[in-house]
């Protein structure tokens, strides 16, 4: 589950299935997204509520926890970099207009669309957009039988 946990409405459900299509000794590999990083900050100029903090112990360890039992976790180290790269600025919107759909119910108007591609090319890496990233690799396992 690649950066995208914490858009799912309903984590535990999604956790759940995911232990079920496991095999036994299968692995999850959940890499979250946490806040205070590019993208909260650009989505703060956007959504007035902020009831939906990225905010990891909510959002993955208490999830893992009581759906698998017990996780492992690896935190990005903060020396590194590490970043979104999109092709364009067009692929950029179109993937926070999901994140908006998805995570916030916001619609975003039209003035608004005008107001994020500019607010992005302040993110430009040549014809790419970088957007920095905060977060963790989450490891569980589904239990063998006995």
């Amino acid at each position: 589950m690649p950066w995208m946990l914490h858009m799912v409405k309903d984590r535990r459900q999604a956790l759940k299935e995911a232990k079920r299509v496991l095999r036994p000794g299968g692995q999850l590999i959940i890499f979250g997204l946490w806040g205070d990083c590019d993208y909260d900050r650009i989505a703060r100029h956007f959504v007035s509520r902020r009831d939906q903090e990225i905010e990891p112990i909510s959002c993955y360890e208490e999830p893992l926890g009581e759906i698998f039992g017990s996780f492992e976790q690896e935190i990005l180290p903060a020396d590194k970099s590490f970043s979104f790269v999109f092709p364009d600025c067009g692929v950029t919107v179109e993937a926070f207009n999901f994140a908006f759909k998805n995570w916030y119910d916001k619609t975003m108007s039209e003035k608004e669309f005008n107001h994020l591609r500019h607010l992005l090319h302040s993110y430009g890496l040549g014809p790419h957009i970088e957007l920095k990233t905060k977060g963790a690799v989450y490891m569980c396992r589904k239990a063998h039988i006995n």
